[in-house]
Formats: structure tokens, C-alpha cells, sequence
């Protein structure tokens, strides 16, 4: 009976670090997509600009 809380509380602790490091990548992937599209965004402006004033 006492070993019961001891392997669910493991169980809790791997499934947290699992989600916390879910989440991170998570985040991690947006914000590099966002810096993806921007700077995408930016060479077509930059683009755009070249073909109609040069």
C-alpha cells in the first residue's frame, strides 16, 4: 500500500517534465516560425521595392 503514492507521484513528475518540455518546443517552433514569415515578408518587400524603383 505504501508504494502506491510513491510510483503515481513519479508518474506525475515524468508527465509534468513531458509536458513542460512539450510546451517548450511548442513555443520554440512558433516563435521561430514567426521570425520565418517576417523575415520572408521582409525580402519580399525588399523585393518588390528593387523590381519597381530599380
Amino acid at each position: 500500500m505504501t508504494q502506491w503514492p510513491r510510483k503515481r507521484g513519479r508518474f506525475f513528475l515524468r508527465s509534468q517534465a513531458v509536458r513542460r518540455i512539450f510546451h517548450y518546443l511548442i513555443n520554440n517552433i512558433r516563435e521561430h516560425f514567426m521570425l520565418y514569415v517576417i523575415l520572408w515578408s521582409l525580402l519580399a518587400i525588399m523585393d518588390i521595392i528593387y523590381i519597381m524603383f530599380f
